[in-house]
């Protein structure tokens, strides 16, 4: 398991070694992390609202959330869940694990060393289809769009698409507002 705790204000107070790994692995930055609000490195607004509010919720319903979601490399599909269980003095645990691989032909959307231009795209943070308007799998993005024939490809920002986000409302619409 990969494993991220966070404090009352949610700042980061732990990983332990198996996230650190997986950070090494996938390159996401290794500037330091403790003592940051997990929120600090959602950007997205959308994503930012559902995580403080899961947060929230876990906190004040002392109950555990577990999800399903994405995350993916430019190589490789990798189908994920989450469970958030609430620690002593309003903590939070994070525990994620890998569910299955699957190896895809190399991606250049996804991969973060590339030159990118001011463009954004939305990709759903749980599933991560794109949305370009209608939400769909990355590699049909590429299909419909001419992101290729540009000098630079877009950046990509996260959101949620309209299929996560009912199913996310759904899994927390019964829990008590924080």
């Amino acid at each position: 398991w990969f494993e991220l705790l966070v404090d009352a204000q949610s700042r980061i107070s732990h990983v332990n070694e198996a996230w650190l790994r997986f950070g090494r692995e996938n390159q996401l930055p290794e500037g330091q992390i403790l003592g940051r609000s997990i929120l600090d490195f959602i950007s997205d607004p959308a994503t930012h609202h559902f995580y403080a509010e899961l947060m929230a919720r876990v906190r004040h319903s002392e109950r555990s959330a577990s999800f399903p979601f994405r995350c993916d490399s430019p190589t490789v599909r990798r189908f994920m869940e989450m469970h958030m269980h609430p620690l002593s003095g309003c903590g939070v645990a994070f525990r994620s694990r890998i569910i299955r691989a699957v190896a895809r032909p190399y991606v250049a959307l996804l991969d973060p060393a590339l030159p990118r231009s001011d463009q954004f795209i939305r990709m759903c943070a749980w599933c991560k289809h794109v949305a370009i308007p209608d939400w769909v799998e990355v590699e049909r993005a590429l299909q419909l769009t001419r992101w290729f024939d540009q000098p630079r490809l877009p950046q990509l920002t996260h959101g949620i698409c309209p299929a996560c986000e009912a199913q996310m409302n759904a899994k927390i619409g019964g829990w008590p507002k924080a």
